[in-house]
């Protein structure tokens, strides 16, 4: 027999239930079935209304099992949105799986509520757990389009998740023929913060729990239920049990949506096999051409000061490109600057003006100017590389790149092979930029707001060493042409690609945004009324509030206000009010409340207060109040 609390020890929440679902509420309509489901199976269940910590009306169910002896620690947490109909049937699945066959260690299977309305059935879920670095989520949801492979997101704002997950993830979708994608393969940018994450992920990372959002098309996936559920499985059975080798500092190359991770000790070993690579390298070369490079750096340790011209030059035309864009801003009225073309042009904008007042420096005399900016360039990426390795590693391969071709076009003196090197150098960099921009928000605002300084010295200084690698070829295409009229055609080109430049971006239209859905707007205000009931009990009183309503209602707010001076002592509630000890607080409540919503308050005997309700349905709202005496 059936422990009691299995079926009938939550019988209250269960009635609540099974009254909402009779009130056509989807989520518990669906929660109303995995009971069922649950009590065929004989599973025990743990139902979590949300409604007394976090104000929402939904709620969640959640399954533990496993484990050996009193270990009550869960190695897994698989969290499922309620409205993810395709995702229920599959946790469903692999809950079936486990009822027979007791896994051995720990796992919670949750079916949550309130995810669109706040992630309250998520952050309930990650408030029962006191050690999250010891707990792997799995946020499984069907938020692809329609016809798209089974997507992870891995990253968030200054988080990543472990290496050991996706690996997993990409191994188990291998082993069932199941197509994986990871449509934002990103660690530098999400390591920035650059581009956004789903909101569930962020949630999960920025309580420091190792996890993964996994998405997949609510309808016209071609996937079946019960491959999703042996993919839930495989993540499972194959999940490491000790999370502190977990590894952060990986990277993840993405090519033709193939995956390939380099592990932390690959990237350190080849740190070091780089690093010792490039000593020996600059020893040989030190003793074949020791007075070539003796004269070199004489000439480079007396003219590093044009370095700094360099660099002033790239900061102010920064500003400037950062200051046209304001100024197209406040012509077109507007604040938003989140779309690709104004990055781009912002970019050109640079470039140009950069190109107008670079010519300051070609009165600059420098002897073998060529060799003097290719090293300079070296150098400069160089000490980015080791700054890399220092803050991220993560951010460590872009350097790695740039100092590839920065290193072939300052060694090989030859106009074609610099060229082309000046063009492959900032190709990671060009590419990050453009998903960030297409992808992502952030970073237009570390891009255009000229009060940010430290992001314009940061940029100044990451295209520094391109710039140099560009004057090298520049210096070696003249080297070669020997040409004398070349220099004026390109000074006056400046000017005509500047204006018409300026010209193109004063004149851009703002792009039309999308129509957004209108809300519904009704013509009569919500109808519901309000009473309340007391009870005392030695110095306390126990305030029963009930709203009934006689129309639709999306949702409520409640204020509580104290009629007298002071404040309002409130002792316990059944709802979650905000601003505790104040003379006013505040209960915002989730969408769909019940009908008729009863709540309770426990005040002082004396306690005199106002009870405000405010009811919304679409653009309509009506208020009422209750004195409490």
């Amino acid at each position: 027999m059936l422990p009691l609390w299995y079926t009938h020890g939550q019988g209250a929440d269960k009635q609540r239930i099974v009254l909402r679902a009779s009130q056509g509420n989807e989520e518990d309509q669906r929660v109303l079935y995995i009971i069922n489901y649950a009590e065929k199976l004989r599973l025990p269940y743990n139902l979590r209304p949300l409604l007394s910590r976090y104000g929402g009306f939904g709620t969640s169910i959640q399954f533990d099992w496993g484990g050996k002896g009193n270990d009550t620690d869960i190695a897994l947490l698989v969290a499922v949105p309620l409205y993810a109909k395709t995702a229920v049937n599959a946790a469903l699945g692999m809950l079936s799986h486990i009822a027979q066959e007791i896994p051995s260690r720990r796992i919670r299977i949750a079916f949550l509520a309130d995810e669109k309305d706040g992630q309250r059935g998520l952050i309930d879920q990650l408030d029962q757990i006191d050690d999250p670095e010891s707990v792997s989520v799995l946020y499984f949801d069907d938020s692809a389009a329609a016809g798209q492979p089974l997507s992870i997101y891995q990253g968030s704002e200054a988080h990543i998740s472990p290496r050991q997950l996706i690996a997993q993830a990409l191994s188990s979708g291998k082993q069932l023929a199941i197509p994986v994608e990871i449509p934002q393969p990103y660690s530098e940018l999400f390591r920035l913060g650059w581009i956004p994450a789903p909101r569930a992920l962020q949630t999960i990372q920025d309580r420091s729990f190792p996890g993964l959002y996994i998405a997949l098309p609510a309808e016209g996936s071609g996937i079946e239920s019960e491959a999703l559920s042996q993919f839930l499985i495989s993540m499972y059975t194959q999940l490491p049990e000790d999370t502190a080798l977990f590894d952060y500092h990986y990277s993840l190359v993405a090519f033709n949506k193939n995956y390939f991770i380099i592990d932390e000790k690959t990237t350190v070993l080849f740190i070091i096999g780089s690093f010792f690579g490039i000593i020996l390298f600059f020893s040989l070369y030190s003793i074949l051409y020791r007075r070539k490079i003796l004269n070199h750096w004489l000439v480079f340790l007396r003219r590093s000061w044009v370095f700094l011209l360099y660099f002033g030059l790239l900061f102010l035309s920064l500003y400037a490109a950062r200051l046209a864009v304001q100024f197209w801003l406040l012509v077109h009225h507007t604040e938003e600057s989140n779309f690709p073309a104004m990055a781009f042009m912002f970019l050109l904008l640079w470039v140009s003006f950069f190109s107008l007042v670079s010519p300051i420096t070609e009165k600059i005399t420098i002897p073998k100017r060529s060799s003097f900016y290719g090293h300079g360039a070296l150098i400069l990426v160089v000490v980015g590389l080791l700054a890399a390795i220092a803050i991220d590693i993560t951010l460590m391969p872009i350097f790695l790149w740039a100092l590839m071709w920065i290193f072939i076009g300052s060694f090989v003196h030859s106009f074609s092979i610099s060229l082309m090197s000046t063009v492959m150098a900032p190709g990671l960099i060009l590419i990050l930029f453009t998903s960030a921009v297409t992808k992502g928000q952030t970073i237009h605002t570390a891009l255009i707001y000229p009060s940010s300084l430290s992001y314009s010295l940061l940029f100044a200084l990451i295209m520094l060493p391109f710039v140099l690698l560009w004057k090298r070829t520049v210096f070696l295409k003249i080297q070669k042409a020997r040409r004398t009229g070349s220099k004026k055609r390109i000074f006056v080109g400046r000017y005509i690609f500047g204006a018409a430049l300026l010209l193109a971006f004063f004149t851009m239209k703002k792009p039309e945004t999308e129509l957004q859905a209108k809300p519904v707007i009704y013509s009569e205000k919500p109808q519901f009324t309000v009473s309340h009931s007391s009870t005392i009990f030695l110095n306390q009183r126990s305030v029963s509030i009930q709203i009934t309503a006689n129309s639709p209602i999306d949702r409520y707010d409640i204020w509580l206000e104290q009629n007298g001076d002071g404040q309002i002592q409130l002792i316990e509630s059944t709802i979650p009010f905000d601003n505790p000890g104040s003379k006013i607080m505040t209960a915002s409540l989730g969408s769909h409340p019940d009908n008729p919503l009863r709540f309770e308050l426990l005040l002082p005997q004396d306690e005199k207060i106002k009870v405000r309700v405010r009811g919304f349905l679409g653009t309509a709202e009506a208020e009422k109040v209750q004195e409490i005496p």
